[in-house]
């Protein structure tokens, strides 16, 4: 089958094409504007045990070590921040400031040996308050957090304070583009899949191919835009 004969059978069925496309816009971009606008706080913090020499001791806790044991500290202190335990404590110190906190509203990554945390909340006054909340729960000294890490000793510095963007915007107009296109597909798919299912001949190559006879004449049709 040749190019010319793919194109004959989407322009017989444009409309279901066309159709398809625009359904597929229509309803990713009203589902796109629907979803609420999200801000995010992000912040960096450094968190590294501090070194403890005791006298007479032959074993010392040299700077080495402490830099190896920041890489599980880290994984450790992101555990905490995510848990149950902690949101429940991040809610009850925000009580009356802000709205409900929902669920993994607060998220932690490793950046080498710092510690990223980003907040995601309805508006950016409610992500910088949360972010500075946590700040103040990790800084604070004697943070019932680090109870069970008390033999390391862990010193928690600001690196970079909470600063709030807007996220999800460049997703919204990705997430439309990319229904469109499926859209666009299925409709040409469903155009073959009709064509393939009707029984009709509709040319004269087509004839020629089924009853390998040659067409002498064509009755041409009226002309049109499609």
């Amino acid at each position: 089958m040749e190019l010319n004969e793919y194109w004959q059978i989407i322009r017989r069925h444009i409309w279901l094409v066309i159709g398809l496309t625009l359904i597929a816009f229509a309803a990713s971009w009203g589902l796109g504007v629907s979803f609420p606008t999200a801000y995010q706080a992000t912040m960096r913090l450094a968190i590294k045990p501090q070194s403890e020499q005791r006298a007479g001791s032959f074993y010392t806790y040299d700077e080495y070590y402490a830099y190896v044991a920041t890489e599980f500290l880290l994984d450790d202190v992101i555990e905490v921040i995510e848990s149950r335990a902690f949101h429940d404590d991040l809610a009850q110190r925000l009580a009356g400031k802000v709205g409900p906190l929902p669920d993994r509203a607060v998220q932690g990554k490793k950046m080498h040996r710092l510690l990223m945390v980003n907040v995601t909340a309805g508006s950016p006054e409610v992500a910088q308050r949360v972010a500075e909340a946590v700040a103040e729960i990790l800084t604070e000294p004697g943070s019932k957090y680090f109870a069970s890490l008390s033999w390391q000793n862990p010193l928690v510095t600001v690196v970079d304070p909470p600063r709030t963007a807007q996220v999800g915007e460049s997703r919204k107009y990705l997430d439309v583009a990319l229904r469109t296109a499926l859209g666009f597909i299925a409709g040409i798919g469903l155009a073959f899949l009709l064509d393939y299912l009707d029984g009709t001949i509709t040319g004269a190559e087509q004839a020629e191919r089924l009853t390998r006879l040659t067409v002498l004449g064509e009755i041409p049709r009226r002309r049109r835009f499609f």
